[in-house]
């Protein structure tokens, strides 16, 4: 049977990162891991900020990281801002470990 591009675009898995002997949470949109946002961050490196902020905001769609509220911080670039590069970098790693079906994956639901 075909399939949409709708439908494509809607998936969501949700990535499990061990932090400090805690568990982030962090759903993401499958889809928006695409050539185009390559090529917008294509001479990126692990350690570069604006790249990082710039994927986490793209493809992630909710997380448990919470704020002094107790409630999870949003999405925007201010505050993705102000999160340590390492908690971006585990995030980047996370995903790109669970979209590829050959390697190690961490534990996924989608």
């Amino acid at each position: 049977m075909p399939i949409s591009l709708a439908t494509v675009n809607a998936r969501r898995a949700t990535v499990k990162i061990s932090i400090e002997n805690e568990t982030l949470n962090v759903t993401y949109n499958r889809s928006v891991i695409t050539p185009d946002l390559q090529a917008k961050i294509k001479d990126w490196g692990e350690t570069d900020v604006g790249s990082l902020v710039l994927f986490t905001k793209a493809a992630v769609v909710e997380w448990d990281l919470l704020g002094e509220d107790g409630k999870p911080l949003p999405l925007d670039e201010k505050t993705l801002g102000a999160v340590p590069t390492d908690i971006h970098i585990l995030i980047h790693r996370a995903i790109y470990t669970d979209i590829d079906p050959n390697a190690d994956s961490p534990e996924s639901t989608g």
